[in-house]
């Protein structure tokens, strides 16, 4: 048996995606030896990888056959086959000699090739019909965020005659989203699409939800928020929102055993208990003025508006021409840890201990319906030990919630993130049982550790990690937490 093993294996730098749009997938691969070492002068000297259109049965013929290729290259190594079939799982095996000439163990993966076909277009809210989001008073808000508009509860209802085999939902916006599927989230990813060059592309995420979808009704529920499209972005005020466009807008496809269900002016839509989601300013919930059962079967949606279609040269601020939809070829933002609180102090600071980028999840009991509960975010305290934020500079970095006086109730603020280390709690007495922090990046693989007998560089090696977490937020930035945010690179 050889000593030289595959593993890692991945196709357009990701593992096992769901959804790529390379007509001609890079595979590559990692090697480790069992003799636990590269002194062992073990190396791989040829490979050959095998592509099949569905599962392995071990008698279909693959779509692609390397052959056996001399080479020691294990990244990056392009498909060479015909055009691969859209929407579709592709398994694909790998086998490798060592130096001495031994075929080493196979192993195998697979990918699936992205949507084929977009029957549906971009929709939007109809501008003359606004969502009756029941802001609060302007004395409640700011400048800034009296201006935010709620974000969008899109919805579709459809039947199938039977629960189908295979579901996929290809979806996409321009803001950010939210998909929920017989009211249940798909995904745990967050601040999809993430942030491009609209003017250029726009991801398109691929997500599964085979076991949301039964038979007879079925419900797509998609929240639209402003995010990097038309929400505050960076620090100039002379133009400090709508970069991109003037408001939120969807794509999505639905296909379940051959049935399509596209975005058009059949869905409806209507605000939430959300009156506004900004990443710099952050979030204000409502929770009396939520739809129950919105992203549910049986719910009457009648009296919602239809969806109008988008046209792009007219809606945006400057005019471009069509923009490419690709598949996400990037990890995801996701929530990858929670941080319990060190301590409360009797400003009501929770202090967390480390700065972060993400959010916090906030537990309230008893609270009577229309209690305002307003969470700050900051990295610092003043010299008397109160939140200091003047660094932020017009990034608000508040979230507020208004109770709906049920006997337990907790808010985590949607489409948003802040960078902080303390988050002050005001209108709600708080204890460190009641609330917790949520580190939110770019979940990005890591390659390696360290640790040495220094705890002074063990703690600079700690510091320059979290620097990295909380500067990958869809794009690699130079702060989590003032109003700049922007592709400067300079953590990196």
């Amino acid at each position: 048996m050889s000593p030289l093993f595959a593993y890692d294996l991945r196709c357009e730098h990701l593992t096992e995606p769901l959804g790529i749009d390379e007509p001609l997938p890079r595979f590559t691969w990692r090697l480790r030896s069992s003799r636990g070492s590269s002194r062992g002068g073990q190396r791989q000297t040829a490979y050959r990888i095998r592509v099949f259109p569905g599962a392995l049965t071990g008698t279909q013929p693959p779509a692609w056959d390397s052959g056996w290729v001399e080479s020691g290259e294990h990244a990056e190594v392009s498909y060479a086959g015909e055009a691969l079939a859209r929407e579709r799982r592709h398994e694909w095996t790998l086998e490798l000699r060592d130096a001495d000439g031994a075929t080493c163990p196979p192993v195998s993966s697979w990918f699936e090739t992205g949507i084929g076909r977009w029957a549906g277009y971009w929709i939007h809210a109809d501008p003359t019909i606004v969502p009756p989001a029941q802001p609060p008073g302007r004395s409640d808000r700011s400048e800034r965020t009296s201006r935010l508009t709620p974000p969008v509860q899109f919805r579709r209802s459809f039947r199938l005659p039977r629960a189908p085999g295979l579901g996929r939902a290809y979806v996409s916006a321009r803001g950010l989203y939210e998909l929920r599927v017989n009211g249940v989230r798909a995904g745990d990813q967050d601040l999809a699409p993430g942030w491009t060059e609209y003017r250029h592309r726009i991801q398109y995420q691929t997500h599964d939800i085979t076991s949301f979808l039964r038979a007879g009704e079925n419900v797509v529920a998609i929240t639209v928020a402003d995010g990097w499209w038309c929400g505050y972005v960076g620090g100039d005020t002379r133009h400090h929102a709508q970069h991109y466009g003037v408001r939120q807008e969807l794509i999505a496809e639905i296909t379940a055993d051959g049935a399509r269900v596209g975005t058009d002016t059949t869905w409806r839509y209507e605000a939430g208990a959300i009156r506004y989601a900004d990443l710099l300013m952050g979030c204000w919930t409502d929770a009396r003025a939520a739809t129950d059962g919105w992203d549910l079967p049986g719910f009457d949606d009648s009296a919602w508006p239809r969806a109008v279609r988008s046209v792009t040269q007219k809606d945006s601020v400057t005019p471009f021409p069509p923009v490419s939809l690709v598949a996400q070829s990037d990890q995801p933002v996701r929530v990858t840890r929670t941080l319990p609180p060190l301590s409360v102090s009797g400003h009501s600071i929770v202090d967390f201990g480390q700065n972060i980028a993400g959010r916090v999840r906030l537990t309230v009991r008893g609270a009577p319906p229309g209690r305002k509960i307003v969470i700050r975010h900051g990295e610092a305290l003043d010299s008397v030990g109160k939140l200091y934020t003047e660094n932020l500079r017009t990034a608000e970095a508040t979230d507020v919630y208004v109770t709906r006086g049920d006997a337990v109730e907790v808010f985590e603020p949607s489409f948003t993130v802040h960078g902080f280390r303390y988050a002050e709690v005001s209108g709600q007495p708080v204890g460190t049982g009641d609330i917790v922090a949520r580190v939110m990046h770019s979940d990005t693989p890591w390659t390696g550790e360290f640790e040495c007998s220094d705890p002074t560089v063990n703690s600079l090696a700690a510091n320059i990690a979290w620097g990295q977490r909380g500067n990958f937020v869809a794009v690699p930035t130079d702060c989590p937490q003032r109003d700049e945010r922007q592709g400067w690179l300079a953590d990196a």
